[in-house]
């Protein structure tokens, strides 16, 4: 079968997660009773179908036998349809269309191919290092030098990663597990506004981590992007909600 029908959160988490590599994870959360439901189901099945299985794996969940993965994500909106790679949300839509689920992925797989130009594949240099960014558990990770990387290939890179999703948060941990107080509350006010968002798990990443710093300009995580364009981080959104309730939504719809 082209699509996986998920079964429980163990299988979930090892497809999705363990086993999936680098390749672009599709999720495709449904019920079987709505119509909506049945015409994405095909699109998904189609789509599947259609493209190189060695880059992309795809798994269908129907949320009334697996409420513990729906818990897991905060799926609040169905039809809901997610893009992973390395564990990390890159897109996340809910009451798509199908026009939008094909220019999603399209979006993902070009921003996948985009990475390898912040990341070289031949780095000179290899070591371990850390940040010492306070909160973080000590992650050594390997920092790899530039390469032959130019400022346009890097800012280029870049700018795709953060209109990944017209919201994007760049955070520590995930949505579901934060794994500081700052992100806590980002996350928590995004969702108190009722407000979708891709995430990014900077303690995964050293290099991206890094250079988002230098690209917004802003030292410390987490940092929130609309439609592009850096906002800030928890205490400017905080500032801004309270100064305009509205805040998110007129920046999303600029």
């Amino acid at each position: 079968m082209s699509v996986v029908d998920v079964t429980s959160l163990d299988q979930f988490l090892k497809l999705a997660r363990t086993d999936a590599g680098d390749k672009l994870v599709v999720l495709f959360f449904y019920m079987t009773w709505m119509e909506a439901c049945k015409v994405l189901k095909e699109v998904v099945y189609a789509l599947s179908r259609s493209v190189d299985k060695r880059r992309s794996n795809f798994l269908q969940i129907n949320v009334e036998k697996n409420a513990k993965i729906v818990e897991l994500l905060g799926i609040t909106q169905l039809p809901a349809f997610f893009l992973v790679r390395n564990g990390v949300v890159i897109k996340a839509l809910a009451g798509v269309d199908p026009r939008e689920i094909l220019d999603a992925y399209q979006e993902c797989v070009t921003n996948v191919e985009t990475l390898k130009l912040i990341r070289p594949e031949k780095p000179r240099k290899i070591t371990s290092t850390s940040d010492g960014i306070e909160g973080d558990e000590e992650d050594n990770d390997e920092l790899l030098e530039p390469g032959e990387r130019t400022e346009e290939d890097v800012y280029e890179g870049l700018n795709k990663l953060v209109n990944a999703a017209p919201v994007m948060v760049f955070l520590k941990g995930s949505a579901s597990h934060p794994r500081c107080k700052f992100s806590t509350q980002m996350v928590k006010m995004l969702r108190e506004n009722n407000i979708k968002f891709g995430f990014f798990d900077i303690l995964k990443d050293r290099i991206t981590r890094e250079l988002l710093k230098e690209f917004s300009d802003w030292p410390t995580f987490p940092q929130l992007y609309i439609n592009g364009q850096f906002e800030g981080g928890v205490d400017i959104l905080k500032e801004s909600l309270q100064e305009d309730p509205q805040f998110l939504r007129k920046k999303l719809f600029l």
